[in-house]
Formats: C-alpha cells, sequence, structure tokens
C-alpha cells in the first residue's frame, strides 16, 4: 500500500541527523526483542517515534501491523501527533493506546468469543463504589466491618493476579478476606448483570480471551507484526501477559523504560518484568539511552548518587552537555509552615526578579495532605496555582450526570447509571420504586431501561402503583426517540438534545444556586469536546458511523483520560502534585517539600528493603524533573494528622554527596519583598530559627502567643522546658492545655 511517504534512504539520511548514535540504534534494530534503558530525559518518546515511522517508511510496514502501547492518553496523542508530522503525512489504522483502551477496542471487537457483550459499559472510580456498595449491602457486609475502598483495593489486587472470586475465597487466610471473597463475587455478579467492566477487568479479559480463544489470539498476534511498549517498568502482571502472549510466535517486542523510575509498585507495578526481560524474550538486545537534554550536569551527579545505592537495577550513567549549573539547594526549616512560606517566597522572588512564569515552577510532596498549606499560602499572596489531583473536570457531577445519560443509552443494562439519572431532574420515582424496578428486572433478567418500558403492561406487578409505571414508561420512551435520532444528528448535537430533553439544562436555568451557571458552562464545555472528538474521529474513519457507534467511542475515551493528561500545556499557575503525579514531566524549578523519615521514605516503607528502594527511585524522579534547579526542603517538627512531632532529615538527603548540594539559610528568601511591615518580624518571632522557645519558663499571668491560636494568658504550668504543659486562656479559643515543644509559646 502506498503511504505517499519518502524513500527509504533519504529517510534514514534523516534519521542519522536527527537522531544521537543510540537512539538511532535503537530505531532501526529489528532482529529480534530489543530492551531500551531509556533514562530520565534521554529521549525515549523520541525514540519511539521515530521507530513506528521507521517501520513503516524503511520496513513498509502496514500502520495497523504495529501496536504501540503508552500509560496515558495524552502521551498516546502526542506520539500519533509526531509520527504524523516525522512522516509528513497522517496516518490511519495505527494501534496507538493505552493498556486500557487498546484492551478495550480488542473486547469489543472479539470479547464475545468470551461471552462480553460489545456495548460494555466501563465502570470509573465513582461507579466502582457504587457497585460495591451495593455487593456489601447484599452479602451482610456493614462498612463498619470492612471500607468500601478497602475491598475494592483487595478485589483490584486480586484481579492483578488473575484470581478469579473462587480462588480468592481458597486463597483467602483470614475471616475478613473470606467476607471480601464473598463481596467480590457478587461485586462481579453486579458488574455482569450491569454489562459493565472496571478498568482491571479490561486488562484480564483481554487476557482471558487471548489465552482461552486460540483463534482470535492467532489473528491479533499476525496482526501485530511489531509490538511497541512504553515505560515498560510500570507494567503489571496483565499487562505483561498481555504483551507476551501477543509477541510470543515472532518476539519482535521494543520494551522501553527505565527501572530507575519505576514508582507504581503500590498499584500492582512489578519492576521485575524489566529486569527480567531477558529471562522472558530469548537472544535480547540492549540499549542504553543515557544521554540527558533536560537537567545540568549537578542535579544528574546528585541524582545518579542516590539511586546507585539501589541493588535491584540494571547499571546505567546519566550525562549531558548542558553546563554543571546550581547545585541542589537543602533547607531546613522550623515547621510546616515555615516551609510553606519560605517555598512561596522563593517562587515569587523567581516571578519576580527573574521573571519566571509560574507554570516553569512545581512544588513536589510525598503525600496529598501537605498540599493545604501551599494552597493557602498561594491564595495569601495572589499567586495562581494548579492543583493536581483535584476534582478532575470529567469527575464534576453535572458531567457525570450527562455520562450517565449517555451510557445507559449505549447499554440499556447499566443500573448503575440507571440510578443516578432516573430521578434527575426530579419525575417524582423515590428509591423505593426504584428498588422494585431493579428487583423486578433481575427476576425477569430484562436490561434495566426494557424493563422501565415493560413494567406498564404487566398487571400482575402489584408492588409499583400504576402511576409510577407510567413515569418510568415516559423515562424509558426518551432513549427510545434519542436512539431513533442516531442517524440523523452529529455527536455534540445528539449530547445538546439529550441535555434538552431529559430537563437537565431547564433544571439549572431555573435554579438560583449561583453556581449552577456554572455548572451549564461545563456541559457546554464537554458538548465542545464531543465536538472535537468527532472531528478526531471522522478523520481516522471517513466512510460514515452511525452516531451510536461515536458515543460509544467517546465514552470509551472519557472513562481512561487520567487527570494529568487534564494538565493544560502553557497555562501560568505555579503546580502543585505529589511526587507519583509529577513522572514524565519536567520543570526549570522544582522544590521538593517534606525530605524526612517517616514522610519521605514513608512510614509504611521503613520495614522494607524493596519499599525503601521504590521510595529511593521516587526521590530520583522528582529530583530529575528539574531543568536547572532542584531544593530540598525538611523541617524540625511537624505536625500530621493532627500531631506534631519532632523530624530527623530523610536519608535521602545524606545519600547524596557534598559536592552536589549546598545548605540554604531559610532567610535567604529575601521575605521583606513579598510581605507587609512586620509580618515577617512576627514569623521570626512564633516559629524562629533561633530556638529560645525550647529555653522559655512561663509563670501564671505571662502574656504569651502562639502562631495559630493567637494571644493568650497563662493560667498554669506543669514541669519544665520543651514537655512543660502550659495551660493558656486564648483571646480567640478560650482555655487550652499546650506542650511547649509542639506549641512553641513566646512571652509577649
Amino acid at each position: 500500500m502506498n503511504f505517499q511517504i519518502e524513500n527509504a534512504t533519504p529517510f534514514l539520511n534523516r534519521l542519522e541527523k536527527e537522531l544521537n548514535p543510540p537512539q538511532f540504534q535503537a530505531v532501526t534494530y529489528t532482529d529480534g526483542p530489543l530492551l531500551v534503558l531509556a533514562g530520565a530525559g534521554s529521549g525515549k518518546t523520541r525514540v519511539i517515534t521515530y521507530r513506528i515511522a521507521y517501520l513503516i517508511a524503511v520496513k513498509r510496514l502496514a500502520p495497523w501491523n504495529i501496536l504501540a502501547v503508552t500509560f496515558t492518553n495524552k502521551a498516546a496523542g502526542e506520539m500519533k501527533e509526531r509520527v504524523d508530522v516525522i512522516l509528513r503525512h497522517s496516518l490511519r489504522g495505527l494501534w496507538l493506546g493505552t493498556f486500557h483502551s487498546l484492551c478495550a477496542r480488542i473486547l469489543r471487537y472479539d470479547g464475545k468469543a468470551i461471552g462480553i457483550d460489545p456495548r460494555f459499559s466501563i465502570y470509573d472510580t465513582t461507579d466502582q463504589g457504587a457497585a460495591i456498595k451495593r455487593a456489601m449491602a447484599v452479602c451482610n457486609v456493614s462498612p463498619k466491618e470492612a471500607k468500601p475502598a478497602a475491598i475494592l483495593a483487595m478485589i483490584s489486587k486480586a484481579k492483578n493476579r488473575l484470581e478469579w472470586p473462587e480462588q480468592f475465597e481458597e486463597n483467602a487466610r483470614d475471616e475478613y478476606e473470606v467476607r471480601a471473597a464473598r463481596v467480590y463475587k457478587t461485586y462481579q455478579a453486579i458488574l455482569r448483570e450491569n454489562n459493565a467492566l472496571d478498568f482491571d477487568d479490561l486488562l484480564i479479559e483481554a487476557v482471558r480471551l487471548l489465552l482461552h480463544k486460540p483463534e482470535v489470539g492467532e489473528t491479533y498476534q499476525k496482526r501485530f507484526q511489531h509490538i511497541l511498549v512504553d515505560e515498560y517498568q510500570d507494567t503489571n502482571h496483565p499487562q505483561y501477559l498481555f504483551l507476551r502472549e501477543l509477541a510470543k510466535h515472532h518476539n519482535r517486542i521494543c520494551a522501553v523504560g527505565d527501572d530507575d523510575q519505576s514508582i507504581y509498585r503500590w498499584r500492582g507495578a512489578d519492576i521485575r518484568n524489566i529486569l527480567e526481560f531477558e529471562r522472558d524474550f530469548s537472544n535480547v538486545k540492549i540499549i542504553r539511552l543515557e544521554q540527558n537534554y533536560r537537567s545540568t550536569r549537578n542535579i544528574l551527579a546528585a541524582a545518579g548518587h542516590l539511586v546507585q545505592q539501589n541493588s535491584g537495577r540494571h547499571k546505567k550513567t546519566l550525562w549531558t552537555d548542558k553546563e554543571d549549573g546550581e547545585k541542589l539547594g537543602i533547607v531546613r526549616l522550623p515547621d510546616e509552615i515555615s516551609e510553606a512560606i519560605w517555598i512561596l517566597n522563593e517562587v515569587s522572588r523567581l516571578y519576580t526578579e527573574k521573571s519566571t512564569p509560574y507554570g516553569r515552577m512545581a512544588v513536589f510532596y510525598r503525600t496529598n495532605v501537605q498540599s493545604r498549606l501551599f494552597e493557602e499560602e498561594c491564595i495569601k499572596r495572589g499567586v495562581p496555582y494548579r492543583l493536581i489531583g483535584n476534582i478532575a473536570f470529567y469527575e464534576r457531577k453535572e458531567i457525570k450526570d450527562v455520562l450517565a445519560y449517555c451510557r445507559l443509552l449505549i447499554n440499556p443494562a447499566d443500573m448503575v447509571s440507571f440510578q443516578r439519572i432516573v430521578n434527575l431532574p426530579k419525575r417524582k420515582l423515590g428509591a423505593k420504586a426504584v428498588q422494585c424496578l431493579m428487583d423486578y428486572a433481575s427476576l425477569m433478567k430484562l436490561p434495566i431501561l426494557k424493563a422501565a418500558k415493560t413494567i406498564r403492561e404487566e398487571k400482575h406487578e402489584a408492588t409499583i402503583h400504576p402511576t409510577t409505571r407510567e413515569r418510568f414508561y415516559l423515562f424509558s420512551t426518551l432513549f427510545q426517540k434519542w436512539h431513533s435520532q442516531t442517524k440523523t444528528l452529529s455527536l455534540p448535537t445528539l449530547i445538546e438534545t439529550i441535555v434538552n430533553d431529559c430537563g437537565y439544562s431547564a433544571m439549572l436555568e431555573e435554579d438560583n444556586d449561583p453556581q449552577s451557571q456554572a455548572r451549564l458552562d461545563n456541559i457546554h464545555e464537554f458538548i465542545t469536546a464531543a465536538m472535537q472528538f468527532e472531528k478526531r474521529f471522522d478523520a481516522e474513519i471517513p466512510s460514515p458511523v452511525d452516531t451510536i457507534v461515536k458515543l460509544a467511542a467517546f465514552l470509551e475515551n472519557v472513562a481512561l483520560v487520567s487527570q494529568i493528561d487534564q494538565l493544560q500545556e502553557g497555562e501560568d499557575a505555579l503546580i502543585l502534585m505529589t511526587l507519583h503525579g509529577a513522572k514524565g514531566l519536567e520543570f526549570p524549578y522544582v522544590f521538593i517539600a517534606g525530605m524526612e523519615e517517616g514522610l519521605f521514605p514513608h512510614s509504611k516503607s521503613l520495614d522494607s528493603k524493596e519499599a525503601i528502594e521504590e521510595e529511593r527511585r521516587l526521590c530520583y524522579v522528582g529530583i530529575t524533573r528539574g531543568q536547572m534547579r532542584v531544593v530540598l526542603t525538611h523541617v524540625e517538627s511537624r505536625r500530621l494528622y493532627g500531631r506534631s512531632e519532632w523530624t530527623r532529615p530523610s536519608r535521602f538527603l545524606q545519600e547524596i554527596p557534598d559536592r552536589f548540594v549546598e545548605e540554604l539559610c531559610w532567610s535567604d528568601a529575601k521575605p521583606s519583598l513579598y510581605h507587609p511591615p512586620g509580618v515577617m518580624e512576627a514569623f521570626v518571632s512564633f516559629g524562629g530559627d533561633s530556638g529560645d522557645w525550647r529555653k522559655e519558663q512561663f509563670e501564671p499571668g505571662d502574656m504569651v502567643n502562639h502562631r495559630s491560636f493567637g494571644f493568650g494568658v497563662v493560667l498554669g504550668v506543669e514541669g519544665e522546658g520543651g514537655r512543660a504543659r502550659v495551660t493558656v486562656d486564648f483571646q480567640e479559643i478560650g482555655k487550652k492545655t499546650v506542650i511547649q515543644e509542639f506549641a512553641k509559646l513566646t512571652k509577649v
């Protein structure tokens, strides 16, 4: 087939000019399995995109004979665009996407072979939560006995081990796991009843299809003559089996990854997949990408010496032709409030003195609870910020409501979506009536929407009042109408029709809540997203397609969008995010807060060598996000989860050689530039770096100040020094007893 691309020789000449020697070798080696160990910032995305282009331009493969797997939709989109630019031609038919999206695609095509209806819904975390609560109720397991999220986590881990409910029950070690196994079985039954799959199911069902239906597996093995996988160090067991099964006949698999950046063990990632790649595939070629194009020499050297403390890794040494740059800054601060103030002072200084846009700076932390003080400090100063990990666009209530209408149109058995919107807007269909209809649907083995339509005619069904039956019937006719319009309406027009016909837009327009207009705006933005998706879809598949097919594809795309995909390029706001969320990003200026034992490395990792090594890799990832400057902060005492405790500096600080770091003083932030007169003087008095507060001696009648509670009068004192218990009558909150080493009271 002619793809209208340049001849092989000029294309190879381009590759030699645009790639360094190891990159060129990684792109052009096609004689067998290939492991590309791509260090941070070494151009792994460049290698993958050029390799796809090489297979098409030089090896003359059709795009649909290539399977390329990434971990985010954003990465997949960027790769597709880059390949189009490299080939100077827009491709159609390339299988490029996330594991979940590609598995969903295979299951929609061939899932019938293992009993999966191609119209299945994909349940996100909210839907899973509703399903697990229903399963627990059926099994008489109280949320007090077990948290739904904990049960879901156990089920997810079981699925990642490819354990079905029966196997999980056989392997149960205690009564808690026996209960979880019963809930697991019921949860899966609810998914089947709703014709739904959760994210784990997409993977394990695709694996089951390939393993248990050899004729289907053989079709895909023949189709995908070359397989490329990005971030191979983050693959879990089902993903590993999926790739191994597809590549088992030809072994033409190219795995690109970095074991030093394996940080997702907690969600099932298995670092052994990349460490033992040579065991799984014979005659493996290993190519190391060690030239870093992102960071300065000092940043790379510091990160490299840190991660070399790990034993479970492939040896590699990153280098760069950039300058040495600034050393890593390490600053010790009195407490977490001081930490937030100091970092925001630095952010303000960079913005004011160096004209650094806020969007080129990021604050990373180990746990989400650390974000609050940074948010508050940003708000006080008027610094725009973007919190990665907050409510994402597709998680907003109004969007979830519209999605539920769309999903029920695609999948009439989706009981979770039905429950969400059957009385939204209000239709006088209460919970009791809805439960009766659901029981009727289960009894008659009918999809819930079909039951809503037919119950009007069931004279023997006396538990539902005739008026209520009529309301259910009228609700079902909405979907009949919309289904009939899918042959004539465009995707955005269909969604707009649904929103208007069901009364949702009128409900918001008539509501006096000031937020209702914002919710309407969000729905309009959702319709815009559908319009943009339809344009891309039509470009990929030019032949006429029923809008119901487009809607199904759009919903699948929405279901698989991750929060990090929503980080808008060019948005000038300070980025606040966890270290886990920072993977794959880069910023000129990076601050890593909370470098203390028990926080980073996390307390849950302290009794496991493997867990400590993953925490060290996480620190390596954070440091290597920095392009020009990285600063690590730690505090003397920190209040977390309602308790204030003395802290010890993180071991990771000690593992970075002194020659690559410089100790910073907290006063170096030049606070007078950013605070009104007196504010920082007060900060010195109340937070202080001198430690004088430890020597304070109090007597009844002393006027004191507390950094949070304000001014008060000492009523009594028990003990001496830091452990003294001081009872104070505070002006704002009344009488309170505090421990001096935590409260840091100062005399006024």
